[in-house]
């Protein structure tokens, strides 16, 4: 009688990310609370490794959620940082991130899974101890190549003459990322500009893979709101925690150059002081500075059109967050999500230092309401096929793929 051949059963997937986990979350934190989630449905989540979680937040076993080496660790080493003198962002950031990824590696959730996927590249003790043990390592690259951003964030201090971007260009995080893209066994990248950042890079790294259906957006949290009570203003939107590498100086650029009437360009989200500075150094006319939004949506509502100037922007969240609230978007080729954008259909895509073409964008939009409303709905259209579950379905089907190809 011939043997029946023996199923393996289901991976199991420890899901490992250093942000924060809150009921509210949006970005990489609803991503990874919807990776867990969507593991959690198949019996296949190992768990979510994070420094903190709010109660509630996750709607999973509170087993699921681990925090090594204790969630209130890692509460007291935030208080603490966060009150020491002469600790800079970057440096307080690379402190917690370290210190994380230290406990981690030296936790027993790593031996008990078949495989980890990190969702921010900052554990090389991990990554490494992972690659130990013969366990799989994957990570949803959540930036570009970091030699890639610092060499940008410093040409860019330049060519505008303010400081800022300290965490791109902090030395000793920069080997940390390293370390970490050379240590883990498979890179995941959404989109060409990701792919050549890394596989063109001068440092080892893991296998580099593009897949399909590459980023999420929350359809419910933004959709296309009544344009009635928005008034004839014409406003164009950004929307982001500014800091150099986001491309505020070529916005501030082209909309002077496009010399609207009626129109208003609004800064959304907080500011380096560095943009602060730069936005009072360029004096230009019609902007309005909202400062941080907790309800983007609403926001958004009030946008004819949205735009990501970016100089070097893996996925910006907001870009699909506009799309899907119904708002066309002019993003530049610097942002990876412009690979969501059919240009002339539901936005345009522009040469990321080119801020007469971005003026021209901006003109275009002012002067065709009717062509730009109906770009609106090909944004809204083109958004929804980004859903939460769609995305964690490509990703885990490529690790389920590469893990067959390494017989892991």
């Amino acid at each position: 009688m011939a043997r029946r051949k023996t199923e393996r059963p289901p991976r199991k997937i420890l899901v490992v990310t250093s942000v924060s986990l809150v009921a509210d979350a949006s970005g990489p934190g609803k991503l990874a609370i919807g990776i867990a989630q969507a593991l959690h449905r198949e019996h296949r989540l190992k768990a979510i490794v994070s420094p903190h979680a709010e109660p509630g937040a996750l709607d999973l076993p509170d087993p699921l959620f681990r925090s090594p080496p204790h969630p209130l660790f890692q509460k007291v080493l935030r208080r603490l940082l966060g009150i020491a003198p002469g600790i800079t962002e970057a440096k307080n950031r690379r402190i917690r991130e370290s210190i994380f990824d230290f406990f981690l590696s030296r936790s027993r959730l790593l031996s008990g899974t078949d495989a980890i996927l990190f969702l921010k590249p900052t554990f090389p003790r991990s990554a490494n101890r992972a690659t130990a043990l013969g366990v799989s390592s994957f990570v949803w690259a959540s930036i570009l190549n970091p030699e890639f951003n610092r060499n940008q964030v410093v040409a860019e201090r330049e060519k505008w003459q303010v400081d800022g971007g300290h965490v791109y260009t902090d030395d000793r995080r920069i080997e940390m990322l390293k370390r970490f893209f050379s240590e883990v066994g498979h890179i995941l990248v959404g989109s060409d500009l990701a792919h050549r950042s890394y596989s063109e890079s001068d440092f080892p790294t893991g296998t580099v893979s593009l897949i399909d259906g590459n980023f999420a957006v929350d359809l419910e949290s933004f959709s296309p709101s009544s344009r009635e009570t928005k008034d004839s203003t014409f406003r164009a939107f950004h929307v982001s925690q500014m800091n150099i590498i986001k491309g505020v100086g070529y916005l501030l650029s082209a909309w002077s150059k496009a010399n609207l009437e009626s129109a208003e360009l609004v800064l959304v989200g907080s500011m380096e002081p560095g943009m602060t500075e730069l936005c009072r150094q360029m004096a230009v006319s019609s902007l309005r500075i909202e400062g941080f939004a907790q309800d983007v949506g609403a926001q958004l509502s009030q946008a004819d059109v949205f735009i990501s100037p970016s100089v070097a922007d893996l996925h910006p969240y907001t870009v699909l967050e506009a799309m899907a609230s119904g708002v066309p978007v002019i993003v530049s080729d610097r942002c990876g999500i412009s690979s969501a954008v059919d240009h002339g259909k539901n936005g345009f895509v522009y040469p990321y230092a080119d801020s007469d073409k971005l003026a021209e964008h901006l003109r275009w939009c002012r002067e065709n309401p009717e062509e730009l409303a109906r770009m609106g709905k090909s944004a809204r259209e083109k958004a929804m096929r980004y859903t939460l579950k769609n995305f964690s379905n490509s990703l885990l089907n490529k690790i389920d793929r590469l893990s067959e190809e390494t017989g892991r």
